[in-house]
């Protein structure tokens, strides 16, 4: 366990587990989201438009908690702010969920080129979205 995940944040024998990558804050047109679940809790009917979704397994989910601690990002309870103009990560589990800001700047897209590469080939294509999307602002 580091210092940076919540001590009740533990991936031993989980099998419930959300991972999503979202632009909460006011937006003048849409912004993808990744949900990387496992597969109880991957939504059966589709998602709307520029919403990807993948489902993980635990290791996956463990490589994506790995790349929080290896940035040092401090995962707080609850939701972001609704207003926040950044990308944020939530984890859920079943009783509880957390969220860190990544920001929108080089170093947001660095992390989020570590999250996809965290993830089997397979279910790169949602964090893979959402790089193509901002890459061009941070050349």
């Amino acid at each position: 366990m580091t210092a940076t995940r919540p001590a009740a944040l533990t991936t031993a024998g989980a099998t419930d587990y959300c991972v999503t990558l979202f632009w909460p804050g006011p937006q003048d047109k849409p912004f993808y989201r990744a949900v990387l679940a496992s597969p109880s809790w991957i939504l059966p009917e589709p998602e709307p438009p520029f919403v990807g979704q993948a489902r993980i397994s635990p290791r996956e989910f463990e490589n994506l908690l790995a790349v929080l601690d290896a940035n040092r990002l401090e995962l707080e309870p609850g939701e972001p702010d609704p207003a926040a103009t950044e990308y944020c990560v939530r984890v859920e589990m079943p009783t509880q969920a957390w969220h860190a800001g990544l920001g929108f700047e080089a170093r947001t897209l660095a992390i989020l080129r570590q999250f996809e590469a965290a993830l089997d080939a397979a279910n790169r294509g949602p964090v893979a979205d959402i790089v193509a999307r901002i890459q061009r602002f941070f050349p």
